[in-house]
């Protein structure tokens, strides 16, 4: 249908599930008199929800270390290196590595989705250089002060997860957070990763 001053307005997100013709008019008062603007439309896709993987797991997530692994302007494959050190740690806190510089982590495991639906991945770097990578394709790769996001359709359940996290000639930091269906915006915690039993 055509929009119309009384059409519903709507102030909080719709739910769509399926193809969608969107169509939407501006409109305002002036001296008294109503305007209003030409109609515009778009079709909303609804992506596929990438499916779950079935695995058994337990609480955390495997932490490898690598000593000199890079540089700030040269990065390396991590998977391609012998890490010195490997543990499973409950979250991707890097608290304990704050004042340490030229090194890498690699944090590998699983995500847990708890409902289908489309989630922003979002990661801020300072002074690092990271990349997020779902089911082994790289969704966000962050390299300094500015956030980047990614929206990524999800099915319920785990996913695999792998984020790379480097520090070159200056200490680092970063945060890597979930917003999704009925969860707001946080720093992803401990309770939704796991790793392989």
């Amino acid at each position: 249908s055509e929009p119309t001053l009384d059409s519903p307005k709507y102030t909080k997100p719709v739910v769509m599930t399926e193809r969608t013709l969107v169509k939407a008019k501006t409109f305002w008062n002036v001296n008294g008199k109503e305007k209003e603007s030409e109609e515009t439309s778009f079709e909303l896709e609804i992506p596929e929800l990438i499916a779950n993987v079935n695995a058994e797991v337990t609480p955390g997530i495997s932490r490898s270390y690598y000593k000199d692994a890079s540089t700030k302007e040269k990065m390396v494959d991590l998977g391609d290196l012998k890490p010195k050190k490997t543990i499973l740690t409950k979250d991707l806190s890097t608290v304990s590595f704050q004042n340490e510089k030229m090194f890498a982590l690699r944090y590998n495991g699983y995500i847990q989705i708890p409902s289908d639906g489309m989630y922003t991945l979002s990661g801020t770097s300072d002074n690092s250089y990271t990349i997020v990578s779902i089911h082994n394709s790289k969704e966000i790769e962050s390299k300094g002060d500015d956030e980047v996001s990614k929206v990524i359709p999800l099915k319920k359940g785990l996913h695999p997860i792998m984020v790379d996290y480097f520090v070159g000639k200056k200490e680092g930091e970063y945060s890597l957070t979930l917003e999704g269906p009925n969860m707001p915006k946080t720093e992803i915690s401990a309770d939704l990763l796991f790793t392989s039993k």
